[in-house]
């Protein structure tokens, strides 16, 4: 019983210790941040949005926040930058909140881009943190007239093949028509000079 009553207590303290210590690692923030790409299709020349999302899964606010991504600002990366900025700063994002940052980069070229993670600061109780974001490895970026061939509604295309369509089924037709007229107007004026005589 006495064997019982100490392994109870030791189990108890343990317990009391790995919790307590649980409460310590919780209390600071800790932020997740992921980068994704909204679109569905990247093509040359149009728009592509990347989403920067933050979320403090921590207990404590996340301050001084800040992002530095350098994967678009080199001249071979091969997008333009177009809104929104690479590196930027956010003052406080506090616990259980979530913050979502946009930029807006063109890509200039075919091909597939190598998307880089975007370095994370900030601060938490004055305890600076850093960390990275989560990145989307490789972007198929396809050309502008392969995406049109595919996606585009072609009006133009089948405008012309309905009226191409049209002019090819209707003109032979009123040819017959005025045919067959021609005919049964002269069979009319021969049997009616027929029936004269």
């Amino acid at each position: 019983m006495k064997f019982l009553l100490l392994a109870f207590a030791v189990v108890a303290v343990a317990t009391t210790s790995v919790f307590a210590q649980e409460d310590e690692v919780e209390s600071n923030a800790r932020l997740l941040v992921a980068k994704s790409v909204v679109n569905d299709i990247a093509v040359v020349g149009r728009d592509l949005t990347i989403r920067y999302s933050f979320h403090n899964a921590g207990n404590t606010a996340a301050t001084d926040i800040e992002v530095n991504d350098e994967g678009f600002v080199s001249e071979k990366s091969g997008l333009e930058l177009v809104s929104g900025l690479t590196s930027f700063s956010i003052d406080e994002i506090a616990a259980g909140e979530s913050v979502v940052h946009n930029v807006v980069v063109r890509p200039q070229q075919a091909g597939f881009y190598n998307m880089t993670a975007a370095r994370v600061e900030y601060k938490s109780d004055d305890v600076e943190i850093a960390a990275i974001s989560s990145f989307p490895t490789n972007i198929r970026v396809i050309p502008a007239d392969d995406y049109a061939r595919v996606y585009d509604s072609h009006f133009l295309d089948w405008a012309v093949f309905i009226v191409v369509a049209f002019l090819v089924v209707y003109l032979p037709f009123s040819k017959m028509q005025k045919t067959y007229q021609r005919a049964g107007q002269s069979q009319n004026n021969s049997s009616s000079k027929k029936k004269k005589n």
